[in-house]
């Protein structure tokens, strides 16, 4: 709970409220934070909002797990509008979504630029989405940043490549002149004050089955838990069921690719060909989807996805 982790943590470094308060000013935006406010949160009475109170604990350096902040929910409330989303997935999938589990395997590299660049996964993407959507990502001049990890994770059902995962994580500023580069657009202000931090960028990303997503989730929700000092997560959208799911989690798009007639991303009553959107690390741990990785839903779908052998 989030009273006995602020109070312990007060406690283990001989803080009076007052001087919590003062720490908590620093970096919390606020004009005042009083005593009692932190007294009515270690005795319970009052907490922030889950999104504030992930924050509150990431700055400060606290060790939590998701389920330790957020409410019980229901597994199948979070499975339920997934499994429409994954019902209608072209190519690879099997449809309606299936009662019986596949077996998947996955490969584990660094080298996200010959990624950008595999064949094998431009292909894929012209299976998916009739189009080569990877175009302006590919196209990224990779050694303008530093980032400090890569990984990319490619996902196989027999033979086949079904799914994959881009990411890395780099310092906040670099990341916006990066993108302010390519778009020729303003991105700074998409995220605020929280500049001195770090960001996960997805670069690529599919997943084509609902255990695969589950996996997926799990990898990069862990991350975000593991890494305080990830303050954003950036991803692309280019189809508009795979927006709706950033849009649950809380993401805000930052810039629209060009106007479509029809499939894209639609917004409100136009369509466009790709969305990029940002959302911050708390907005999207306090969502009940967070917990994927950590409830016992994995055993369910995720124990069929194992690592390619040597």
């Amino acid at each position: 709970m989030f009273s006995v982790l602020i109070k312990g943590f007060r406690e283990a470094h001989a803080l009076s409220q007052e001087d919590l308060a003062q720490i908590l000013l620093s970096f919390s935006g606020r004009e005042s934070i009083d005593i009692t406010t932190i007294s009515r949160w270690e005795r319970g009475i009052s907490a922030p909002s889950i999104a504030n109170q992930i924050y509150i604990l990431r700055k400060l350096g606290i060790k939590f797990t998701l389920d330790a902040v957020l409410p019980s929910i229901s597994s199948e409330s979070i499975i339920a509008p997934l499994k429409h989303r994954y019902s209608r997935i072209p190519a690879y999938a099997d449809k309606p979504y299936r009662n019986e589990l596949p077996s998947f395997t996955f490969s584990i590299s660094d080298q996200l630029e010959n990624f950008l660049n595999d064949n094998q996964l431009i292909n894929f993407n012209k299976n998916m989405y009739s189009t080569d959507v990877e175009a302006n990502v590919g196209k990224i001049n990779l050694s303008a940043i530093e980032f400090d990890s890569v990984r990319i994770y490619r996902f196989f059902r027999e033979q086949n490549l079904v799914g994959h995962l881009a990411y890395a994580v780099a310092n906040t500023n670099e990341v916006i002149k990066l993108f302010e580069g390519i778009y020729q657009t303003e991105f700074k202000e998409a995220f605020e004050s929280e500049l001195e931090g770090k960001v996960l960028v997805v670069f690529s990303s599919y997943a084509s089955d609902l255990a695969l997503y589950i996996y997926l989730a799990k990898l990069v929700t862990s991350l975000l838990s593991e890494q305080q000092k990830i303050d954003w997560y950036l991803g692309y959208s280019f189809i508009n069921e795979d927006w709706q799911v950033h849009k649950r989690l809380g993401g805000k798009i930052i810039y629209r690719g060009e106007p479509l007639n029809e499939g894209g991303v639609k917004i409100g009553k136009t369509r466009v060909k790709f969305v990029i959107c940002a959302t911050s690390v708390p907005t999207l741990l306090a969502n009940p989807v967070a917990l994927l990785s950590e409830l016992e839903l994995e055993k369910d779908y995720a124990h069929s996805i194992s690592p390619i052998n040597d």
